[in-house]
């Protein structure tokens, strides 16, 4: 992302029933609410003994759907860049050396920021089927990148005679900074899916905090994604789903920090900043593309292209089924 959602997890399956054919439609679990492969109408031997998930598995049995194996694990990685804007930005100057920790900052504007660097996260994840057509799950993982930040600055407006005077004034600087992210992120989410023997739609929604492992920024994302595509079936043991789709990401990153800028004085003294900064991503639609290809019953390789008019996402995820 720059800092986009690390919507990471598994998704769900919707098993329809119509009057002349049992209908199976799996969305699986992959990373930003990805279809899965799909199933076909096989009708499939009860088991004699079976997981207590998912509920209602044997009426789905009954009209002959074979439905995917109920747990799952997985790995995920994602790559991302952004642009964000600024919500707010408190900061407190000093001259020489920088502000202390418990210094009140002072809230100031105009404030650009620029578009955050590229970042990389990977992620764990979990997933069961509560119902024939519904999975849940859950994943943590890390994620590390930066924003970069660039601070337009009043000095005489913010720094009070002596240090600025209007006989000797200060002037505006422009302040660039970048913050480091290394965050701890948990994600929760489900998907629901709609389909027949050709087609498949799946609407997924993910909600992620991740933590810093310093006091540097915390990040709270929300990602809500529809998708729609074929269902293919090559071979017994292989079946591929390309999709299209949009995701609505709403992202929300507290960042905090001290910048310096060298010789910012007439005197030969440093600027230094202490900051505390508040950034969302800019553009909230994504558009991506994407499939997802099951070998055998129990595993799964995914992968996805989202773009926006302010960046660029890649997700890539594997799993296995049990």
């Amino acid at each position: 992302m720059g800092v986009r959602s690390f919507a990471l997890g598994a998704m769900l399956v919707l098993a329809a029933s119509l009057p002349d054919a049992a209908l199976a439609q799996t969305i699986g679990p992959q990373g930003g609410g990805q279809p899965a492969s799909p199933t076909y109408d096989v009708p499939a031997p009860k088991p004699a003994s079976r997981s207590f998930f998912p509920i209602w598995a044997d009426r789905a049995a009954e009209r002959g759907v074979e439905l995917p194996l109920p747990y799952g694990v997985g790995i995920a990685g994602v790559s991302d860049t952004q642009a964000v804007i600024g919500d707010h930005l408190s900061v407190r100057l000093a001259k020489g050396q920088a502000p202390s920790a418990d210094v009140d900052l002072i809230s100031i504007t105009p404030v650009t920021f620029d578009n955050v660097g590229a970042t990389k996260s990977a992620q764990i994840k979990a997933d069961v089927w509560l119902f024939p057509f519904l999975n849940v799950f859950a994943a943590v993982g890390k994620v590390k990148g930066d924003i970069s930040i660039d601070v337009v600055i009043d000095e005489d407006a913010l720094l009070p005679p002596p240090i600025c005077r209007p006989a000797d004034p200060c002037g505006i600087k422009h302040l660039y900074f970048t913050t480091p992210l290394e965050n701890t992120t948990t994600t929760f989410g489900a998907t629901l899916g709609y389909g027949s023997d050709h087609w498949f739609l799946a609407l997924t929604g993910t909600r992620t905090i991740a933590v810093a492992d310093t006091d540097r920024s915390d990040i709270k994302s929300t990602d809500i994604g529809l998708r729609v595509g074929p269902r293919l079936r090559t071979h017994d043991w292989f079946r591929i789903a390309p999709y299209v789709g949009v995701d609505y990401t709403r992202m929300n990153t507290e960042v905090r920090g001290v910048a310096s800028l060298d010789d910012a004085f007439p005197d030969g003294d440093g600027l230094y900043v202490r900051y505390d900064a508040r950034v969302r991503n800019e553009d909230e639609k994504i558009l991506i593309i994407g499939a997802n290809a099951e070998l055998g019953r129990h595993f799964d390789l995914q992968a996805e292209y989202g773009h926006s008019d302010g960046g660029d996402r890649i997700i890539v995820s594997t799993s296995y089924r049990f």
